[in-house]
């Protein structure tokens, strides 16, 4: 799994263009306008954000499909490579012969984003760690440490012992520490599981994966960040974490000035 249009908010259906690519990208990564990079294309792949919010990617949608020679990868990507050139020979033996082209689900304002969010890698779950001592009052949990927490946008989602299946977001930045401001209905047990993401619901920031630019980083220190609103956050199961969310329009292309 990887970035996937999961609906609108208005009940839209997905509206998809062909557009020609300015840089070989895979299918489920996000598509942003090119922005005088003189490369001939429309689109190229959003990198991680480069700011505190990112002000310079103009997201324009979800890679759906690769129309042009789909080269598939299963590591890390599991999907097609659309490949970029702008060698004569090359284009005429793509199939179609032209410009390489990627199919793309337009993102607005109001489309909802599911995507997974991983530890770093594509693949790799987030770390689960048991609490190494009791706490009665239920404000915090003290592991073996985690990264390091993000003040208020972070969450920790208890996965066994009393608390299971409850979620909070953290306060402060701690690792072997973290601290809840609403406490967990029940007292934290030794040997009780806990995981902690640094995105939360509701208005959040949130990062890419960097390099495989296809999930959520759940470790990024979100010193730079995209302004999201998450609609659902899912911490239930090793391997299968994810978001559904929404962009603030300031990231995109439709529906923002940009």
């Amino acid at each position: 799994m990887a970035f996937e249009w999961h609906g609108d908010l208005n009940g839209a259906a997905p509206v998809v263009r062909k557009m020609t690519i300015g840089a070989s990208l895979y299918q489920g990564q996000l598509a942003m306008i090119d922005e005088g990079t003189a490369t001939g294309g429309y689109i190229v792949k959003t990198p991680v954000a480069a700011a505190g919010p990112d002000t310079a990617s103009h997201i324009v949608g979800i890679v759906s499909g690769i129309v042009t020679s789909p080269t598939y990868t299963a590591s890390y990507y599991n999907g097609d490579l659309g490949t970029y050139s702008t060698t004569q020979a090359t284009l005429a033996a793509y199939d179609p012969p032209g410009p390489a082209v990627a199919e793309v689900v337009l993102v607005t304002p109001t489309t909802l984003i599911k995507a997974p969010i991983w530890q770093t890698t594509p693949g790799t779950s987030l770390n689960c760690l048991a609490a190494t001592t009791a706490v009665s009052a239920g404000t915090t949990f003290v592991t073996s440490g985690f990264s390091a927490a993000v003040d208020a946008f972070t969450t920790a989602y208890c996965r066994s012992g009393a608390n299971a299946g409850q979620y909070r977001k953290v306060d402060g930045t701690g690792t072997t520490t973290q601290t809840v401001v609403i406490p967990f209905t029940y007292g934290v047990g030794i040997g009780d599981t806990f995981v902690v993401a640094n995105i939360v619901e509701g208005y959040a920031h949130m990062d890419l994966l960097a390099t495989y630019l296809n999930g959520i980083d759940g470790e990024a220190a979100l010193t730079n960040y995209y302004k999201v609103y998450v609609h659902e956050l899912n911490l239930k199961e090793a391997g299968r974490e994810y978001a559904v969310f929404s962009f603030c329009s300031n990231h995109l292309m439709i529906g923002a000035g940009v």
